[in-house]
């Protein structure tokens, strides 16, 4: 398979993992990769995309342990791969090692590819954050939002690093909702569902019908969407949400 065809199916692949709504569907990907592994295992020819895949799938479940497996199998058989220093980076933040993930983020911001990279650098800065190097965080964050080439891919990006890396539910929010006062392609359905929750919560219909009917837009296929309509549509928020 050509180079260009394996990336473009790591990118097709984790695009749709992003957009995964429930645990069965996430399991399902994961029975998927772990065959495509067994099929690529012991060929002459390498397929790095496949355990990539894997480290990032483990990410967004939330499996720390398998993330971790997963890492260092990718890190044994392809030692030299371009990704591998950012997810070994993200191996330590899942692994609750932030200060020692700050100090690797900070040899790799000496090379120029990773000053370049927007999801690192966002992971460094909340690193920062977190340890309350409070003034080299918020530099950090400025070079991020000129790097990114919107505002709303920078809040979807940093909203991503909350949510899956440090742990910051409401800061990814935050982020979410920021993301989607400039447009609405940057965001995973499960992003779109979580805000509809939230502002169910705090009986902001208005907000709630403005986020459900731009998640339709957006993906209106989405099994889980779907289903979330329908609960909606029984309970008690339907007579606010559906007038």
């Amino acid at each position: 398979i050509a180079r260009r065809d394996r990336e473009a199916f790591l990118n097709t692949f984790m695009a749709r993992v992003v957009a995964l709504t429930d645990e069965e569907r996430t399991r399902a990907a994961e029975v998927l990769l772990l065959d495509m592994r067994s099929a690529v295992e012991g060929l002459d020819d390498e397929y790095p995309e496949v355990y990539e895949a894997m480290v990032l799938l483990y990410q967004v479940m939330g499996n720390a342990p398998a993330h971790h497996a997963a890492v260092e199998t990718l890190k044994r058989l392809y030692p030299n791969h371009p990704s591998l220093p950012q997810r070994l980076v993200e191996d330590l933040v899942l692994s609750g090692k932030f200060g020692e993930a700050e100090g690797v983020t900070g040899l790799l911001m000496q090379e120029g590819d990773y000053q370049r990279n927007l999801r690192l650098l966002l992971t460094r800065s909340e690193l920062l954050a977190h340890l309350g190097k409070t003034a080299e965080s918020e530099r950090i964050t400025r070079a991020a939002q000129e790097l990114a080439d919107s505002p709303s891919l920078f809040h979807a990006t940093r909203g991503y690093v909350r949510q899956y890396l440090m742990n910051d539910p409401q800061g990814a929010l935050q982020d979410y909702a920021a993301a989607l006062v400039h447009r609405t392609a940057h965001l995973p359905t499960p992003a779109y569902l979580a805000l509809i929750r939230d502002r169910i919560a705090h009986e902001d219909w208005k907000t709630a019908r403005k986020y459900l009917e731009l998640a339709r837009n957006w993906n209106p296929g989405n099994g889980g969407l779907q289903r979330m309509e329908s609960e909606l549509r029984q309970g008690p928020a339907a007579a606010f949400l559906f007038p």
